[in-house]
């Protein structure tokens, strides 16, 4: 069998492409999540299963929309896509006996016991009055294998270290407080080491209050650098703010008037949050 990679969809509608990237993903190919959006209809109401059969048929796939009952799904060929819950789509990976598989771009990969999965896939009743659900069964033909794969817009450290390039003084000023207050904190284990060794085998008094005075001033010392070194993490955090947010709304500004009429406005107020994950990971994480 072979490695099944995960996608998760970015915006709320996107299900129905994402999955269809996932099984591409699956035999081999790379697309876009963009283009197959494009080639399947995509729209503020998402992606009709038929849009996702026209997409799948353009790039090469033998593509069969079905209504089938649980028995005939274990004979189908995997992965498939699902309509499940009446309004989102899945990728169908593995059937067992007790377990279901499935890749939902929402959620990720989750195995459901039989009766749960019903409960989310069957949608209506066949002729026989079985219990069924809907299915795109996808079968990739020659057409398919000869595509050439799309450019993977991956993030790399270049991008990344062009935003923290304005921020080097600073990150230098951090980078050294980190070390400062590292320094101090392992003097403490031998002051505490020499107290008892010494001032209190000894009862040398003058000597235990001499260390305390010690590691007074060291505390005090690591509490000061703290601060400078907090004070600094926000210096850079407001200039990351104002680099990632100004490319940011020079991009939208840039986008076509057709971008808005697609996508819904909640998607487009989500890619404005995702700055301070960013900006988290930049001066906190990393």
């Amino acid at each position: 069998m072979r490695r099944f990679t995960f996608y998760r969809q970015l915006n709320a509608m996107d299900c129905g492409p994402t999955c269809l990237r996932m099984i591409i993903r699956y035999y081999g190919k790379h697309f876009n999540a963009d283009k197959l959006r494009q080639m399947g209809g995509f729209n503020k109401t998402g992606v009709s299963l038929l849009g996702i059969s026209d997409a799948a048929e353009k790039i090469g796939f033998r593509t069969r929309g079905i209504k089938v009952d649980m028995r005939k799904l274990e004979e189908v060929p995997l992965p498939a896509i699902l309509h499940w819950n009446h309004n989102h789509f899945v990728v169908l990976i593995k059937m067992g006996r007790r377990k279901v598989s499935i890749a939902d771009p929402e959620k990720g990969i989750i195995r459901y016991a039989i009766s749960d999965f019903k409960k989310y896939w069957i949608s209506s009743q066949n002729d026989k009055g079985e219990d069924s659900g809907i299915s795109l069964l996808l079968e990739p033909t020659s057409e398919f294998y000869e595509l050439e794969n799309q450019k993977q817009n991956r993030l790399n450290w270049g991008l990344v270290l062009q935003y923290l390039r304005p921020a080097r003084l600073q990150l230098m000023q951090v980078f050294l407080a980190l070390i400062i207050t590292s320094i101090l904190s392992l003097i403490f284990p031998f002051l505490t080491q020499s107290v008892v060794d010494t001032g209190i085998n000894t009862q040398n008094l003058q000597f235990v209050v001499i260390v305390l005075l010690a590691q007074i001033m060291l505390s005090f010392s690591q509490t000061i650098v703290g601060f400078i070194r907090s004070r600094i993490l926000l210096r850079i955090s407001n200039i990351l703010n104002i680099q990632i947010l100004s490319d940011f709304w020079i991009k939208l500004t840039r986008l076509p008037i057709s971008y808005f009429d697609v996508h819904p406005t909640g998607d487009t107020l989500q890619r404005i949050g995702d700055h301070r994950t960013i900006q988290g990971f930049l001066t906190g994480q990393l």
